[in-house]
């Protein structure tokens, strides 16, 4: 960004080093930026020397400071961020930074004038830790040695940091920084079930593709391992050298639901939704979507990642724009299952509307959320989620959910919902438990699960609460459509919204169905607490 001068041309331009003892012919290799590319007209750089890359319109004016070779038409570079790479003659690869403006560590001087410089030579292949803003009064040094030349070696091993199966013979393997390229074609990459590799081919410094000789399986969870492969600086991978990886599956209703949602958060907070896979399948996130309600339609989509993530059976993943946040917020997040996004849905806090969509807009679950569904006794609903009480409950059964319990932190971002209790329904047609409930929201048996199981479905029901005296306490349900099984769940909270007294109360269940069957049942449970 030359804008504006403090003293340098008003131009872009690049500086190469020659670390080498060779006299090098630059003519004809090739420059470029991520969507433009030239060739370099003639000029050869000597051992030890800088040159400056210009467009041939400003060789004068860039002479003064060093030597010059040109380019016809000079990559536009952007001032946020860009990659330029420079290529031989046969466009193989010489050198590559994707660089950013925040590698200035300056705001002033990031906002125009000044040329970022590389600290170390020797060290070509770090990114925004080996680079910083000139410090020369005129904004730079082209054609010298940078006012930050320094030592900073890199000794820190590549590491493996991702395998993702493209299809069920192809395997995308990225990696933490730059590599050697002829050892990335070298390197030993095994893969567990047997499996070995046909080809292997590059596509970049930091990306192979490989080319498997048997197919992967469905459902079925492998793990790469690379040896022998070095970074630009000579230093072999070491323990960070494994990965997991499966063949994915689309994922559809009832394999992966939402799990957890944070809509008021504390004023330093952010909102989230945690997802939970339900199902067998190893499913890829990429390009599925959040969303919210707007004008009574799915709107406001947001990206979950362009890039592939897998979500394993049985496995949390927290939906997020800052992961940080989060995590301060609530001391035992689990953040390696944190997944931060570059936008959120507005989702309100007093009321408002959950949308997952899989890869082909096709809504996963839905969720419907109000304030109104916090447990009524808590001193302030700010920074308490809404956890879902049972995974094979639906999200629109409103005793599903319950407020995260105060001795997890109000919140289990990444793991196990406090309120997580799975249903028995294998005593009979009417079930109830646990048969003594405490409803304090510390997370242990803080509702009454009244299960249903019948042979037929077409069955409607109403469940009534009453106390030991027979007074109505609360209607539970009222002439709702039963299928063959299910949960409502009871909070100890009363037609007035207040909590229940310790003691006996009695569940009357009454069902009938089209053809005048009508069945009732009474079941018992004890509402206990502490005594102060």
């Amino acid at each position: 960004d030359p804008t504006p001068s403090n003293g340098l041309p008003l131009a872009d331009y690049l500086e190469l080093y020659n670390t080498s003892s060779k006299v090098i012919d630059l003519t004809n290799c090739w420059i470029s930026d991520l969507t433009n590319m030239d060739q370099l007209n003639e000029g050869k750089i000597l051992p030890g020397e800088y040159l400056i890359i210009c467009d041939n319109s400003y060789e004068v004016e860039f002479a003064p400071f060093g030597k010059v070779i040109t380019v016809n038409s000079f990559p536009s570079l952007n001032n946020s961020e860009d990659e330029i790479t420079l290529f031989a003659p046969d466009t193989t690869l010489i050198n590559r930074v994707h660089y950013f403006d925040t590698w200035y560590q300056d705001e002033d001087k990031k906002d125009g004038g000044w040329s970022l410089e590389m600290i170390d030579p020797d060290n070509p292949c770090a990114n925004g830790e080996n680079w910083v803003a000139s410090t020369q009064f005129f904004g730079g040094t082209p054609g010298a040695i940078n006012t930050i030349f320094g030592t900073n070696p890199d000794v820190v091993p590549p590491q493996l940091i991702a395998a993702s199966a493209l299809n069920d013979t192809t395997l995308l393997v990225s990696f933490n920084e730059s590599l050697d390229n002829d050892g990335l074609l070298t390197a030993i990459y095994e893969i567990d079930y047997g499996i070995s590799v046909k080809s292997i081919s590059i596509i970049d410094s930091k990306t192979v593709q490989l080319i498997l000789d048997q197919q992967l399986a469905f459902k079925t969870k492998y793990e790469l391992t690379v040896a022998s492969i070095f970074d630009c600086s000579g230093n072999e991978i070491g323990s960070d050298n494994s990965a997991f990886f499966a063949l994915p599956e689309q994922g559809f209703s009832n394999d992966l639901i939402i799990n957890e949602v944070l809509f008021n958060p504390f004023s330093t907070g952010v909102d989230f939704v945690e997802i939970y896979n339900h199902s067998n399948k190893y499913i890829n996130l990429q390009n599925w979507n959040l969303a919210n309600l707007e004008n009574d339609s799915i709107d406001n989509y947001k990206v979950l990642s362009n890039n592939p993530i897998l979500i394993l059976p049985e496995e949390f993943v927290l939906l997020t724009t800052n992961s940080k946040a989060v995590a301060n917020d609530y001391v035992n997040s689990k953040t390696d299952d944190f997944l931060q996004m570059e936008s959120f849905p507005t989702y309100s806090n007093d009321e408002g509307d959950v949308f997952l969509l899989n890869s082909l807009g096709e809504v996963i679950d839905e969720f419907h959320y109000s304030e109104k569904m916090h447990f009524p006794l808590l001193n302030s609903e700010k920074g308490v989620s809404l956890e879902r009480i049972a995974y094979n409950r639906p999200a629109s059964d409103e005793s599903n959910w319950h407020s995260a319990a105060e001795d997890v932190g109000f919140a289990t971002p990444g793991f196990e919902n406090s309120q997580h209790q799975t249903a028995n329904n294998d005593g009979g047609e009417i079930t109830v438990e646990p048969t003594t409930f405490s409803p304090d929201n510390d997370g242990v048996d803080d509702v009454l699960n009244i299960s249903y199981n019948f042979t037929e479905p077409g069955f409607v029901t109403t469940i009534i609460i009453y106390d030991a005296k027979g007074r109505l306490v609360k209607t539970l349900v009222q002439n709702e459509l039963l299928g063959i099984s299910g949960t409502f769940s009871w909070d100890g909270i009363n037609q007035r919204y207040e909590k229940s007294p310790i003691g006996i109360y009695v569940i009357f269940v009454e069902v009938y169905n089209e053809t005048g069957s009508v069945k009732s049942y009474k079941k018992t449970a004890v509402l206990a607490g502490r005594l102060n």
